[in-house]
């Protein structure tokens, strides 16, 4: 585990690379504009935090951190969203995945591709829609979709077996909406 939380750090100490059993990797709220190729190196890696950063892209090599389970990129605004999406399909294994304060619009149909997603935080962007398979999420417990620009939920909800905590807060859903998904989701506890 290497903590490197509001260390003032402005580029990746590239030394990183060479922790090869490196599981966890805090560097959130640091001055990161992007990060070296040689971050997939760290293949054990299993948690890794660069909230809080002016991060504008990912490096290509991001694919092969095949062991992540927690990915947290929130207030990530300047990041290329396009183009970590389509890093995202290589990422199997992620369990917990935070967008939150990112200004985001839209999200890539690659994310809700994410199986093994459990966790999904999405808070505090633009969004008016989700995608339209989020029903594929088939492991997601938890979906935070407050303070966004929703008017309606995917017709899929339903496929959502595993969804207990859905948050709609602060959005604009209409009480036919509310009412639609609560009818649809009886066993989830959804905050608007």
């Amino acid at each position: 585990v290497l903590d490197l939380r509001e260390a003032d750090l402005r580029f990746f100490p590239r030394e990183i690379a060479s922790l090869p059993n490196l599981e966890e990797l805090y560097l959130s709220e640091n001055e990161f504009q992007f990060l070296p190729d040689e971050v997939g190196e760290l293949s054990r890696l299993r948690v890794l935090s660069l909230s809080f950063n002016p991060l504008t892209t990912l490096p290509e090599s991001f694919k092969k951190l095949a062991n992540l389970e927690v990915l947290e990129l929130s207030g990530v605004p300047k990041m290329d969203f396009q183009r970590f999406f389509a890093l995202l399909p290589a990422l199997t294994k992620i369990q917990k995945l935070d967008l939150s304060h990112n200004a985001l619009r839209e999200i890539g149909s690659e994310l809700c591709k994410l199986s093994s997603l459990e966790h999904l935080n999405l808070r505090n962007n633009q969004l008016t829609y989700v995608c339209a398979s989020l029903g594929n999420m088939q492991n997601l417990e938890r979906l935070d979709l407050a303070r966004n620009q929703l008017q309606m939920m995917a017709e899929d909800l339903p496929k959502l077996q595993k969804l207990r905590e859905l948050n709609l807060s602060y959005n604009k859903l209409s009480e036919e909406e509310r009412k639609r998904i609560q009818t649809t989701l009886p066993n989830v506890s959804v905050a608007y």
